[in-house]
């Protein structure tokens, strides 16, 4: 239950600085495919944080 805890904070954390360089990057010019990998991440992690809260009501 604690390992699932800390891998749910941690991905939340790892939400926040891509939200943060996605903003970044609005600033900066640079190229495209930079921004899609940490959107493109970013959903990713999302979908890991669902499984994870599903895993952890499962229990």
């Amino acid at each position: 239950m604690k390992a699932i805890n800390q891998c749910f904070l941690f991905i939340k954390l790892l939400m926040r600085v891509i939200d943060c360089m996605v903003n970044l990057l609005s600033f900066e010019k640079w190229s495209k495919k930079v921004k899609v990998f940490l959107l493109h991440f970013k959903e990713n992690m999302l979908y890991l944080n669902m499984w994870l809260a599903l895993e952890e009501f499962e229990c």
